[in-house]
């Protein structure tokens, strides 16, 4: 299993490897597959806000095929990677995904609550997904 951490404060996500922890780290474990990579959990004012701290169990992947290939499906709202969804308690579809930004390393706009990372940090959450599969995120 592997899992992510967004620390909210200083833009970031992390790949680590294990099971998701039950208690939110106080820093970074020695586990990290990768990262640090640019993150926000920028919402537009229409959203229902954004994620509250918290671990949360994986759900499922989707890919969204509809949005085509590079260079042009950078700039669609979950961009070329897809997205990976997790169980947020009164909430659906909340996920990280890339997405509105014209390169791989840079990051989009504003989401309708998820946390959006570049197309380079979804290639790189996606294969080692494909290999270890996601189990869950924490979010501080």
């Amino acid at each position: 299993m592997s899992w992510l951490e967004f620390h909210r404060t200083s833009g970031s996500i992390y790949l680590h490897a294990g099971p998701v922890p039950k208690t939110p780290p106080n820093r970074c474990p020695a586990t990290v597959l990768g990262g640090p990579w640019p993150a926000h959990n920028d919402v537009a004012s229409s959203s229902r806000g954004i994620w509250p701290n918290g671990i949360y169990k994986y759900a499922y992947y989707k890919a969204h095929a509809e949005a085509g290939v590079a260079p042009g499906c950078r700039t669609t709202a979950y961009g070329c990677e897809g997205i990976h969804i997790f169980h947020v308690a009164g909430r659906s579809g909340m996920g990280v995904h890339a997405g509105r930004s014209a390169s791989v390393n840079g990051l989009g706009s504003r989401t309708m609550g998820c946390i959006r990372v570049p197309e380079a940090a979804m290639g790189a959450i996606n294969r080692a997904h494909n290999g270890d599969p996601l189990s869950g995120i924490v979010v501080m």
